[in-house]
């Protein structure tokens, strides 16, 4: 009698753990494609400018814009792909 009491609790945990584990994913999602919304409007930069984002220091040439992420292209050649809620000012 007792092990059919506590049946219905453990067959909820393994949904309630995957519901967490997506919950938490998409509040990572939700944070970038905020942010990008808000660069997007404010106009901070736009494709072709040369910039610096802290706290990452990265710094280059804004090869392409997304809702999600920045790509900076270095002088050197290298590329920078910083997730917009990362970025908290541009230079």
């Amino acid at each position: 009698m007792l092990a059919s009491f506590f049946l219905p609790a453990a067959a909820f945990g393994g949904p309630a753990f995957v519901a967490v584990v997506v919950g938490f994913a998409a509040q990572r999602f939700l944070m970038d494609v905020m942010a990008g919304i808000l660069i997007a409007f404010e106009r901070w930069y736009a494709v072709g400018d040369f910039v610096m984002v802290e706290p990452s220091k990265a710094a280059g040439i804004v090869e392409q814009f997304g809702l999600r992420t920045t790509v900076l292209r270095a002088l050197n050649g290298d590329r920078a792909y910083v997730p917009n809620s990362q970025i908290i000012t541009a230079f």
